[in-house]
């Protein structure tokens, strides 16, 4: 039974002091805050998602940030970057992306809002109007009978960054 991890990268430096300092969307690194708190939510998804087969993330910085600390907690557990959970590509192509994976054990994406709330929806719902959002280092876990698909997926949890932290204690 394939699950899916999804996770909304950490907190990043603000966009207008990005903007201010001529640093690109794409680089915004994680603050020193969102590293701290990353970290411990990283331990409480340990125990709240179990094993990890595969871990995919944007390539922005922030989310690779992000995925390297969750790499930190699983350190057997392979990391690859994918263009398909940058913002604003198709949620379609995610999902197709996703269905290919290959199905380990669980498979974790860290990526982007609002595109991580639309995955989730279409996934539970075959549909992308869902009133989900997640916080910044916020997870959900999602499992599906078969394979990754649209409209085929069950919502098995949903956090906020603060309780993945008390997990982690």
């Amino acid at each position: 039974m394939p699950k899916l991890l999804i996770v909304r990268h950490a907190i990043a430096q603000d966009r207008d002091e990005a903007l201010k300092q001529r640093l690109p969307d794409a680089e915004r690194p994680l603050t020193g805050k969102g590293k701290k708190r990353m970290r411990r939510v990283a331990a409480g998804l340990r125990h709240a998602a179990g094993p990890l087969g595969l871990i995919l993330s944007s390539p922005l910085r922030r989310a690779q940030q992000t995925a390297a600390i969750l790499q930190d907690e699983y350190p057997d557990t392979p990391l690859t970057l994918s263009d398909t959970l940058s913002p604003g590509q198709s949620v379609n192509t995610l999902a197709t992306k996703l269905a290919e994976t290959g199905n380990p054990r669980t498979l974790a994406v860290i990526g982007h809002e609002p595109d991580l709330s639309q995955l989730i929806a279409t996934l539970l719902c075959g549909q992308t109007g869902a009133a989900i959002q997640l916080k910044k280092g916020g997870a959900a876990l999602l499992t599906f009978t078969d394979r990754i698909a649209s409209g085929q997926g069950r919502l098995l949890w949903l956090l906020t960054p603060g309780q993945l932290r008390t997990l982690g204690r």
